[in-house]
């Protein structure tokens, strides 16, 4: 699987979210560029073959007709280099400017913080309001976007700028109420309460706050049953079609779960420093993955930190995706900068390229970039049979305690950082082995267990077993 996006966001979002002065006058000449059957060409040439096209930004299906109807043409383009084609679906924000004209009861669909306020999705985007992904009426709706996408003749859909949270809306608090209906004579026992049914949703986590804990556990089991639906529309419409998740990574959200009900999940974050998330690393056969490595590590042991894979200049972005790509098993060429345009402050840079300055020319199109991103995307499937494989080989595995995450979550998430990073720079394959996965230890002679406040019995009962039958232990900190 050799995959770039093609145009990002798509130019509704790009429009809307606002843009330099000089950009406006070359916006539109990117976006026929980007999806002109040429440009898909030279990225068939380059030897990608998967691209993700923007379909639904969030904007309403009346509102961007205009950009659906041209769908079809792209995917037969696609489809006409073989290469496969998925619908970009966002699940990350709502317009409220434009869906309110189509869906006059939008507004239940938006997540709310603990004081009733729209949750936006950024602070300067007021127009783009988080939705609730677990609503059955939004859920309903994006069934109608999925269905157009698949008529139109895409490959799969991917859902996008999908990240798990917490919401305080009427509806969502009501059926909170009803979860935590099963945990009466635990409260009672606890705190000494007769009912729950005046108990409110904690406003922010508290580690070890009993409601808290219930109140994150509901909403995984609400958004894995509601991933589960969005997966099944698609199945139910076509078997064969794909499903991908991609969204930021959370260390306490159990992906391992939400896998079970997609084709595939692809895992970005770049804010975080380290090349630090065990739990994608072991689960590389699983994930399409991008802007993980925020810190190169060279043989020497020198590393640099830096604080955002967008803010590097493009050259950088491309060594660090060509590097990521042969650090995951070069499945993916983390290309999500290939289709942007370079833009007027890179324009000088082109002459050389095209002879002449277009800065809505696609970065992937400078000469250098690709013939570079050819070499390695060629390396790939040359070499597609090592990486291939489900088999990790690691015999090294560090313990992440689920029940340690929720619990003190900073905490145990820098120590988890620790033990990973110090297995990758002596260059000893480290898997993680998630605390309710412990089926798999067997595969494993050692285990190294950095700091964990919180081991249920079942799993220090099977840890045990494990250390009397020969395995290793490392205990780090208070673990010990």
């Amino acid at each position: 699987m050799r995959w770039t996006w093609l145009g990002g966001r798509g130019l509704p979002y790009f429009k809307r979210a606002g843009a330099r002065v000089e950009t406006y006058t070359w916006l539109e000449d990117w976006d026929a560029h980007c999806y002109a059957r040429e440009t898909i060409a030279e990225l068939r040439a380059a030897g990608f073959n998967l691209v993700t096209i923007p379909y639904f930004t969030g904007f309403g299906l009346r509102t961007e007709a205009r950009w659906l109807a041209a769908a079809p043409e792209l995917v037969e383009a696609c489809h006409d280099q073989g290469m496969r084609a998925l619908a970009t679906v966002d699940l990350g924000g709502i317009c409220v400017e434009t869906i309110a004209g189509e869906v006059p009861e939008f507004e239940e669909w938006l997540h709310r913080d603990p004081e009733g306020r729209v949750v936006w999705a950024s602070p300067d985007q007021y127009w783009r309001g988080r939705p609730d992904l677990t609503h059955p009426g939004y859920r309903d709706y994006i069934g109608q976007v999925i269905e157009q996408a698949l008529r139109a003749g895409f490959d799969g859909i991917w859902f996008d700028d999908v990240e798990p949270r917490h919401g305080y809306q009427p509806t969502a608090v009501a059926a909170w109420r009803e979860f935590i209906a099963g945990y009466t004579d635990f409260y009672a026992r606890k705190c000494g309460y007769l009912t729950h049914a005046h108990l409110a949703p904690p406003p922010r986590e508290v580690p070890g706050d009993p409601l808290w804990l219930d109140w994150e556990d509901f909403w995984q089991q609400r958004f894995v049953e509601a991933l589960a639906d969005y997966n099944d529309r698609v199945k139910r419409l076509d078997p064969e079609r794909l499903t991908v998740l991609s969204g930021p990574f959370q260390e306490q959200h159990p992906w391992e779960k939400y896998r079970l009900h997609l084709d595939a999940v692809h895992l970005c974050n770049p804010w975080m420093p380290g090349v630090e998330h065990g739990e994608v690393v072991s689960h590389a056969s699983l994930f399409l993955i991008s802007d993980a490595a925020e810190v190169l590590a060279f043989g020497d042991g020198v590393h640099r930190p830096r604080t955002s894979f967008a803010d590097l200049p493009v050259s950088e972005q491309v060594e660090l995706s060509l590097a990521e790509g042969m650090f995951f098993g070069g499945q993916s060429a983390g290309a999500s900068w290939a289709t942007l345009p370079e833009g007027n402050a890179a324009a000088a840079p082109l002459e050389a390229a095209f002879g002449r300055v277009e800065p809505w020319h696609c970065a992937f199109e400078r000469s250098d970039r690709f013939e570079r991103i050819q070499r390695f995307l060629q390396f790939c499937e040359r070499t597609a049979v090592l990486h291939r494989s489900d088999d990790s080989a690691a015999t090294i595995a560090v313990l992440h305690s689920r029940d340690s995450l929720r619990f003190e979550r900073e905490g145990t998430i820098l120590n988890l950082r620790a033990a990973q990073m110090a297995c990758l720079r002596r260059h000893l394959p480290a898997d993680a082995l998630v605390s309710d996965d412990l089926a798999r230890l067997d595969r494993y002679d050692v285990l190294i267990i950095p700091e964990q406040a919180c081991l249920s019995q079942a799993a220090l009962e099977r840890i045990s077993s494990w250390v009397r039958g020969g395995g290793g232990l490392i205990l780090v900190g208070e673990a010990a």
